[in-house]
């Protein structure tokens, strides 16, 4: 080669070798992120199963430390709280009959309805329990309690001269251990099920006189007489999941790290100081006795022996960002528990009426719709069994004539759960206004979002009427007013007030 030759070479661009990727950073970069594995998704789900099998292991676990949380954990009280008195309330789910007259179907039947809700009241403020130590309102508070930390509410039917009575059982008692064939059924967390997968038997450990659970010694009870409630969250899932268990590792964390701080506190507000001795001091004397720590009063001086030093001790507890850790915390465990922060935490500082009430509005959706599982689930079966059986025996009468139509005829009713009152009611009352006058809203919906019935509402106002027309006292006639918010530009005000 010239050396013309070798100049050309030299001047022609070096002819990299061309990257080929593997086939397995090719499949990488194709498939979902979700999917991969790494270190750092190690020990992340790879395979799923029935929902059952990780109830089968975990059920019991998870059911104890949930329980464990109930008796001593503050915020998980203070959760099963809300949800007794946002889902029942202290008078529970109101129940009004909805019969209508034969002659007349747009019309209600008033004396058949009144006699039907005076025999339902009577029933559910009594004890309806076998043990008759609760009433009915009793019941639903503790239906939603229970399925707060257990997941699940089972009870059972029974029947007899006297009425209608309820046996709770505690879920616990439902073996979860029991999982095996039976002929052509299969027994799965201790329900029998047939080929078609509906359930025909339970079977319930036994309990002994120390209170303790037998396994292995079964009480077998029919399904038809078992009534067995829980959220159903997966298909052909078979038992209930705790509402809290989500947030059950995080409380448990935050309980432990609340407690250790409030340990270094306490230990470092007890804790003054420390009197230290350099190397050697021992030599010299200096006993226990010549540093023993007195009570001393305000200004006073003490004298140290020689050879002994005193170093103050300065607690770091309670640490500045302490607070904002334990908001952020319960934020976490308020999205997984379904409850605003602001309610679980009893912390209201820096909140105003906009955003209270946008956070009320989704938090009582949240509650509504509980209600609705405490009415399907609970209230609505039972209150529709004891009609049943009160026009059986022909003990629901208007006047001393029992009702004599058929069961179909009284079912229907509207059930009712609490309402609750704004923070500005003010507001509130003026938005309805508007909206009556818009044609958006009725009175009867407005009285049934405030939690009462429209029928009682109005008979209640007619009667009062009456009565203040026969004694001779006259209301005074206002004229409606709706106030009106305007821009600020408005030459006239803020506000402006149309008769």
């Amino acid at each position: 080669m010239g050396l013309f030759d070798r100049f050309r070479t030299a001047r022609e661009p070096i002819q990299q070798e061309k990257f080929e990727p593997s086939r397995q950073q090719k499949n990488h970069h194709q498939r979902f992120l979700a999917a991969q594995n790494s270190n750092l998704l190690y020990g992340w789900d790879t395979q799923p199963r029935h929902i059952d099998e990780y109830l089968r292991r975990d059920l019991r676990v998870m059911r104890a430390r949930a329980r464990e949380q109930a008796r001593n954990n503050d915020y998980v009280r203070r959760f099963m709280s809300m949800c007794e008195n946002n889902v029942v309330g202290h008078t529970g789910i109101s129940v009004h009959s909805m019969v209508r007259q034969l002659r007349d179907s747009r019309k209600l039947d008033q004396a058949a309805n009144e006699a039907l809700d005076s025999y339902w009241n009577d029933y559910q403020e009594g004890y309806c329990d076998v043990g008759g130590c609760m009433n009915f309102v009793d019941i639903e508070r503790l239906f939603v309690r229970s399925m707060s930390y257990e997941g699940e509410f089972i009870y059972v039917e029974h029947e007899g001269p006297k009425g209608y009575f309820i046996e709770l059982i505690d879920p616990e008692q439902l073996d979860t251990d029991l999982n095996r064939p039976n002929g052509a059924n299969v027994i799965r967390l201790g329900i029998e099920y047939n080929p078609r997968g509906v359930a025909v038997r339970y079977y319930f450990n036994r309990v002994n006189h120390y209170g303790e659970y037998v396994r292995g010694n079964h009480r077998v009870l029919p399904a038809s007489i078992v009534k067995h409630r829980f959220i159903v969250e997966w298909i052909h899932q078979n038992r209930g999941i705790p509402w809290i268990n989500t947030a059950l590792y995080r409380l448990k964390m935050l309980a432990g790290y609340e407690d250790a701080a409030i340990t270094a506190a306490r230990a470092g507000a007890e804790t003054v100081g420390y009197y230290t001795t350099k190397t050697g001091d021992e030599e010299f004397g200096v006993t226990d006795e010549d540093i023993e720590i007195e009570d001393t009063e305000p200004g006073s001086k003490i004298k140290l022996p020689p050879g002994v030093d005193f170093k103050a001790h300065d607690p770091t507890y309670p640490h500045e960002q302490f607070d904002d850790f334990m908001k952020r915390a319960l934020r976490g465990i308020g999205s997984g528990l379904g409850a605003q922060y602001e309610s679980l935490s009893n912390d209201r500082e820096g909140v105003n009426y906009s955003s209270i009430r946008q956070g009320e509005l989704e938090a009582r959706e949240t509650w509504k719709l509980m209600q609705k599982f405490v009415i399907d689930g609970l209230v609505r079966p039972v209150r529709e069994r004891v009609i049943y059986l009160g026009l059986l025996r022909g003990d629901i009468k208007i006047g001393r004539t029992p009702l004599s139509r058929g069961f179909e005829e009284y079912r229907p009713a509207y059930y009712q759960g609490r309402r609750w009152d704004w923070v500005d009611p003010l507001k509130e009352h003026t938005a309805n206004e508007k909206a009556l006058a818009a044609r958006t809203t009725s009175i009867s919906q407005i009285i049934r979002d405030s939690g009462r019935d429209p029928d009682d509402v109005f008979n209640e106002i007619s009667a009062e009427r009456k009565k203040l027309e026969a004694l001779d006292i006259l209301p005074s006639e206002k004229s409606n007013t709706v106030t009106e918010v305007v821009s600020d530009d408005d030459e006239e005000g803020d506000k402006k007030t149309n008769s």
